[in-house]
């Protein structure tokens, strides 16, 4: 997202979303893709854009796992309860200090007043993608499809 150091900026957001859509896109005309097996996976700011982007468009993803990250419901601009029955689940290392750990918290605290069930799992380690939080994804996602 441009720009924006707390991750604020809608039309980042809506950029992103539209990059993701041609992906997509062309990932149908190149393959056969089951509409109901599409799922997003991203680390840090990845994971804030697979996050925010499933919640703003429930309808056409399964779920998201959101890795080293956090979303920031400012950005689902009609409200976290037109995405009620979104699968969505935090994998976080214990000593990020890039992204603190209270900010998947947070995330995880505004959801579950909309009525979406979020885990949070935290794993050994700093602001990196380590094999046991990767697993932990893949487990979350497999369960999702």
């Amino acid at each position: 997202l441009v720009g924006s150091k707390d991750h604020l900026d809608l039309e980042g957001m809506e950029s992103t979303e539209r990059f993701l859509a041609a992906v997509l896109r062309k990932a149908r005309k190149a393959v056969p893709i089951n509409r109901r097996r599409v799922a997003l996976l991203g680390f840090s700011q990845g994971g804030f854009a697979a996050g925010v982007t499933l919640l703003r468009n429930p309808g056409l993803y399964r779920g998201a796992a959101v890795l080293g990250a956090y979303v920031n419901p400012k950005l689902v601009p009609k409200g976290l309860s037109r995405s009620r029955g979104a699968r969505i689940a935090f994998f976080h290392g214990s000593r990020d200090r890039d992204v603190q750990p209270w900010r998947p918290r947070q995330s995880v605290a505004a959801l579950a007043e909309a009525g979406i069930a979020a885990p949070l799992a935290f794993f050994p380690g700093g602001h990196k993608l380590s094999r046991p939080m990767a697993k932990a994804a893949k487990g979350f996602l497999e369960g999702v499809l």
